[in-house]
């Protein structure tokens, strides 16, 4: 009987312990979530609906971009995680490569990536129509960072930038100033533009920036291009096209350093350069004294930052946005950053 009795404790101890053991082997196997990803019942079924005060305000990002080969995105990239990462958000992205057909297939993937809202910043708005659709029918807001042509009946929250016309404006209105310090009353130019209505609406505000600052102007020829060797190469031939050349415009950073290189490469410290990104290459020969007079400043990672604060907003206290959030711009130049009103004053 002691025997039986003995095997019936050591039974009874063993099967007492089975449940901790599998218990302790399931811990170790499955880790926790991390903190930024919030169980899905945190989330209210209407993104819309405000949630409880102290209730959490952790969610998933989507952020489709179109490209990461200029440090204009790059900052914008930096400036959204840095948001992301403060709100103790979790976050996703993609880099469409600077194409349509990848930017779209881009963003309906980000769709089904159990998001809760999707962040795009692309030149082809045009094409996002598909995009909208699919985040309608799956609940999903979408907020637009510096994108362009847009359809009228785009399903977005707003879209947040520079207003390109205006910020190309303050570049011109500033150049016709420096232009008629140095005596000239008649401009020579060219531009370096974009196939995007980005690109044409800054070059268009340039040149309106320049007539009504005083001065008039001749636009010798404009030039597409997508890289600072294309736009070199464009620059290399205007230069030997129009000798009398005055001023170069570039409605980015990278058209306008390309044309610093054939400028120097040419022997061709006359014709002056406009920029458009306020980039650090830019900030340097600018503050260095040399042709590269100036850029027009736009601040990337502000408006990705702004984007995140309109996100939680609309999500969580149910703001409401106009379809266009227009972001500050400026001209950087030998004076430093300048402001809209420091240029225009009371214009």
């Amino acid at each position: 009987m002691n025997g039986k009795k003995m095997l019936a404790l050591l039974l009874a101890v063993v099967m007492a312990v089975m449940p901790l053991s599998g218990c302790s082997m399931k811990g170790a196997a499955e880790q926790p979530a991390a903190p930024s990803a919030a169980p899905a019942d945190e989330v209210p079924a209407d993104k819309t609906e405000a949630v409880a005060p102290g209730e959490e305000k952790q969610l998933k990002i989507g952020f489709s971009i179109i490209t990461l080969t200029f440090p204009y995105y790059v900052k914008m990239l930096d400036g959204f995680e840095a948001a992301c990462k403060e709100k103790g958000w979790d976050y996703v992205y993609t880099d469409a490569g600077m194409d349509v057909e990848k930017t779209v297939n881009d963003c309906l993937d980000l769709t089904l990536k159990d998001i809760d809202a999707l962040v795009i910043a692309s030149w082809y708005g045009d094409s996002l129509q598909d995009v909208f659709e699919q985040c309608k029918a799956a609940n999903i807001p979408v907020f637009l960072i510096d994108t362009g042509s847009l359809p009228p009946d785009g399903d977005y929250v707003t879209n947040i930038g520079t207003v390109d016309f205006d910020a190309g404006y303050n570049g011109g209105y500033w150049a016709a100033g420096q232009m008629k310090e140095a005596g000239k009353e008649a401009v020579r130019m060219i531009s370096f533009t974009t196939a995007t209505s980005n690109g044409r609406n800054r070059a268009d505000g340039f040149v309106k920036g320049l007539e009504e600052g005083g001065l008039t102007v001749e636009v010798l020829n404009e030039y597409l291009g997508d890289s600072r060797e294309s736009y070199m190469t464009s620059c290399e031939d205007a230069l030997v096209t129009y000798p009398e050349l005055d001023l170069v415009f570039a409605a980015n950073a990278q058209g306008g350093l390309g044309a610093y290189d054939a400028c120097v490469a040419a022997n061709r410290p006359e014709v002056k350069i406009v920029g458009f990104d306020c980039e650090d290459e830019e900030v340097e020969l600018i503050d260095k004294g040399t042709q590269y007079i100036a850029s027009v400043m736009q601040l990337p990672a502000g408006m990705a930052q702004q984007t995140i604060q309109n996100i939680e907003d609309y999500l969580y206290n149910g703001a409401t946005f106009e379809k266009s959030t227009p972001y500050e711009s400026g001209v950087y130049c030998a004076q430093g950053a300048l402001t809209t009103e420091d240029i225009l004053g009371s214009k």
